[in-house]
């Protein structure tokens, strides 16, 4: 089994067309000595950091799946009374195209600045995906609620990257609003897509137990990555209570707006503005997403509605979390 890396093992049972009880135990345990031997190696390169634990994020992974690769580097802090700093340089929010911009600190404040001739003297270790840090234990050790206290302690929004979205909610959500989050673009690779008239009768039996017979008094905040959705609710009953947040970067014959050509700093400010206004709905009916699933990470007493699962490799945190503390209809 020494010999056999994870590939192998897996083609193996592909191609056997079952997963035998030997081949499982043998992924499972070269998984887990991989993920061990490389987390100890990023225990050892921050060893000299004398308390802080420096990384930086390179992988050309989403925003809020950073966000909650983040919070998987909090909790391994907190419980190690370390002090995290955190980098982000991966290049789908930042315009500069050397890899060296960390586009966090474009959206994120410390609650506790960390001096910058300390930041200056760390060593820091890069992390390209989940594997770099031994996340596999992350679902059995986190809820929402910690996450939320987590991110409060470490973290604030910048105020100068949400300034559209704050007056917008102002504006806008002077009644108590529902959300729609839609992902119809790469997410139908991680959960079965919801047709537009399936999304329609879920939202209909969610609207009866939100507010029974007052649901046309009731704003609509939508959000989402596929115009031809908005275009639908706009064409529909409820089309005079809909309200949405003008975004510049949307995604074109269903490309996902994080890898399509555009400004990738404003893709972030909307990113990061649709997680604030979503947070501030009172209820929120969402297909999978991590971005719908951050809004109730800064708001968990937001009512989160959905009305299909992830798929099971990626059933993880947040989404497990989500589904398992979603409302009933």
């Amino acid at each position: 089994m020494d010999g056999d890396s994870i590939d192998v093992l897996q083609d193996r049972t592909a191609q056997c067309g079952a997963v035998s009880l030997y081949h499982r135990a043998s992924i499972a345990a070269l998984r887990f000595r991989r993920l061990s031997r490389i987390h100890s190696a990023l225990q050892a390169a921050q060893a000299s950091n004398g308390g802080y634990f420096a990384v930086n994020f390179t992988g050309n992974v989403r925003f809020a799946g950073t966000l909650s690769q983040v919070i998987a580097i909090l909790l391994y802090c907190n419980k190690n009374n370390l002090r995290p700093v955190i980098r982000v340089t991966n290049p789908l929010y930042t315009n500069q195209t050397d890899g060296t911009h960390n586009w966090f600190c474009d959206f994120f404040d410390y609650v506790d600045e960390v001096p910058p001739e300390v930041v200056r003297r760390l060593t820091f270790s890069d992390i390209e995906g989940q594997s770099d840090y031994n996340r596999n234990r992350l679902d059995d050790d986190i809820s929402i609620e910690q996450a939320h206290a987590l991110y409060e302690s470490y973290f604030r929004i910048k105020p100068s990257a949400i300034a559209d979205a704050v007056a917008f909610a102002e504006r806008e959500f002077t009644t108590p609003v529902v959300g729609i989050h839609y992902r119809g673009t790469d997410k139908r690779y991680e959960s079965p897509l919801v047709q537009y008239d399936r999304m329609d009768g879920f939202f209909r039996r969610a609207l009866e137990k939100i507010s029974p017979g007052a649901d046309k008094k009731l704003k609509i905040f939508v959000a989402t990555d596929d115009i031809k959705y908005l275009d639908h609710l706009r064409r529909g009953p409820f089309r005079d209570h809909i309200i949405y947040f003008e975004c510049k970067e949307m995604g074109a014959d269903g490309n996902a707006i994080h890898f399509s050509a555009g400004d990738n700093h404003q893709k972030g400010v909307e990113a990061l503005s649709t997680m604030y206004l979503l947070s501030k709905c009172a209820w929120c009916l969402k297909t999978t997403s991590q971005l719908s699933a951050w809004s109730k990470i800064l708001n968990p007493k937001l009512k989160i509605y959905i009305p299909e699962r992830s798929i099971k490799q990626y059933f993880h945190f947040p989404d497990k979390q989500m589904w398992e503390s979603r409302e009933q209809i």
